[in-house]
């Protein structure tokens, strides 16, 4: 089916450099985009009326949590307004030993109602990303578990995502009244993507990285230079 969408405001492409195009109008059939600007001739199937609008590329968001607006917008309050809406300030650190409770984002696979709260966030967090023109986005760091609800989620509604477990040298924890590091195991992001590109259609949407699940988390330690280095700039700096 060919398809028109006559807008007010179009974003285009012209000479290498986005330019913005006045009651314009895009066509599109499948998967191509047959034609961007004024005064298409050909025949179209339908016709989308989007005056008053503006039609864009999709948006890229690089920082996504699963859930993250779902379980503070709809659990808690909506955000602090000094933080424009992010919930900074509302994030607890446990004890040794102990777990953040209250958050479904916390939840270890397994448990219970684990499975059920993954599913729920991973739909609010594409559809809300779709809603507000998100078409890619790189989910940081969250479990296997998340990842894999991801996924689903994805390929049902059709976005892209960079997916895959994150990876920490440690975690911050409580101990009496300070905060230090415990060590976790790294997450294999390889096995990940192996057995994602087995599902059908996730090779055409999802593609795996590597990230930490934050930096504050992870420790980058400098090698030590070895003789053979070090003699040889010193003959070159000689």
């Amino acid at each position: 089916m060919r398809t028109k969408i006559e807008a007010t405001w179009i974003v285009g492409c012209e000479r290498g450099h986005h330019t913005l195009i006045r009651d314009g109008e895009l066509v599109f059939e499948g998967t191509r985009i047959l034609h961007v600007g004024k005064g298409f001739e050909g025949k179209v199937d339908r016709v989308i009326d989007a005056k008053g609008k503006l039609v864009s590329p999709g948006f890229i968001d690089t920082h996504v949590h699963s859930g993250h607006r779902a379980s503070h917008r709809l659990i808690t309050d909506t955000g602090r307004p000094m933080y424009y809406g992010q919930p900074f300030l509302e994030i607890s650190v446990p004890k040794e030993g102990k777990v953040v409770k209250g958050d479904p984002r916390y939840l270890k696979h397994g448990d219970a109602g684990s499975a059920a709260a993954f599913e729920l966030n991973a739909a609010f967090t594409v559809a809300e990303l779709l809603r507000n023109g998100v078409t890619t986005f790189v989910e940081y760091g969250s479990q296997l578990s998340v990842q894999d609800a991801l996924l689903a989620e994805v390929v049902r509604l059709g976005s892209r995502a960079y997916l895959a477990p994150g990876y920490d040298c440690g975690r911050w924890v409580a101990d009496d009244g300070s905060k230090r590091t415990t060590a976790r195991p790294t997450a294999a992001s390889a096995a990940f993507w192996c057995r994602a590109r087995s599902r059908p259609r996730a090779s055409s949407c999802c593609s795996t990285r590597c990230a930490p699940r934050t930096s504050a988390n992870c420790r980058w330690q400098r090698t030590p230079p070895t003789a053979s280095s070090s003699s040889t700039r010193s003959s070159k700096s000689t």
